[in-house]
């Protein structure tokens, strides 16, 4: 399973969905009480994106260069993951492909 930090509650529900949601086998156990959903950027929570921005296809080259085995590490995880469609498979890839394929 892959839960993408961009796509957290959407991956955590189907996730959850396939672990058995509204089987029921499972519905005499109890609920969970409910909570309260917030959605919020935690990577940008104390920096300003505007410091992160690179202004060039130079700087991005650069940054896909370095990170060339993360990148490669997350695309070989996105890829294996059941919970993930064919359309977000694609997105993940072409979003990898429109940032550092120059």
């Amino acid at each position: 399973f892959v839960l993408r930090q961009e796509h957290l509650w959407k991956d955590w529900q189907y996730i959850n969905h396939l672990l058995g949601r509204g089987n029921p086998k499972y519905q005499n156990w109890p609920a969970v009480p409910p909570f309260q959903r917030v959605e919020r950027n935690v990577s940008h929570q104390y920096v300003s994106q505007e410091r992160w921005k690179l202004n060039d296809i130079q700087e991005r080259r650069w940054l896909c260069h370095l990170l060339r085995d993360e990148i490669h590490t997350y695309l070989m995880i996105i890829l294996r993951s059941v919970n993930l469609n064919e359309n977000d498979l694609r997105n993940a890839v072409g979003d990898v492909d429109r940032l550092c394929s120059m």
